[in-house]
């Protein structure tokens, strides 16, 4: 459990042995370590309600209801965004 993530119309995905979810609360992704519950990272303000979040090839994609598609290495240690389109 861990009280920073609150996913609410957003289903988390798995990069390695974290979640990442968008906290509905805060509109921010939260990547939780899933055998801890501690938080690895936070990003800034990603969507104003919801994302479609997925991994593919070492990558994670957001696609926002603001019409933003943000590309970010699938990394557990760190939020960098690398593209948004």
């Amino acid at each position: 459990q861990n009280p920073e993530l609150s996913a609410y119309l957003v289903s988390p995905v798995v990069v390695a042995d974290h979640a990442v979810g968008m906290d509905h609360r805060s509109r921010r992704l939260v990547c939780v370590a899933m055998e801890t519950g501690k938080t690895a990272w936070t990003s800034g303000r990603v969507a104003r309600q919801f994302a479609a979040l997925t991994v593919a090839g070492g990558r994670l994609l957001a696609v926002t209801d603001l019409g933003e598609i943000q590309v970010a290495a699938a990394d557990p240690k760190a939020f960098a965004v690398e593209r948004v389109w």
